[in-house]
């Protein structure tokens, strides 16, 4: 992606800034649920997802796009109080993010 982003494109990466976010969010609540092996993977996954945002972020701003922040929380799609539901959701936001990227291409 070279060049001023037109408005479809800032749209998408505002629509990817937005589901990494989301999905910081829940991963964070996964991992309060996961055993230490899961627990390890899911603090992995949040800091690439911290890197990424980073990157979005930067994407935007330098192309004069606003970089809107993250809320202070998210609704979840389903109840976490288990390992179980904890992987459940871990799988339920890496299918919105991939959905997500799709409208990058």
């Amino acid at each position: 992606m070279s060049g001023p982003a037109g408005p479809v494109t800032r749209g998408a990466l505002q629509a990817v800034l937005a589901a990494v976010d989301a999905a910081s969010y829940g991963y964070g609540v996964a991992g309060a649920h996961l055993a230490a092996a899961d627990r390890a993977a899911a603090q992995r996954d949040w800091a690439e997802l911290q890197v990424t945002r980073d990157g979005l972020v930067s994407m935007l701003t330098s192309r004069g796009a606003p970089a809107p922040a993250a809320r202070d929380a998210y609704a979840l799609p389903f109840p976490v109080h288990s390992p179980a539901a904890a992987v459940s959701l871990a799988g339920y936001l890496q299918n919105r993010l991939a959905g997500a990227y799709l409208g990058l291409v």
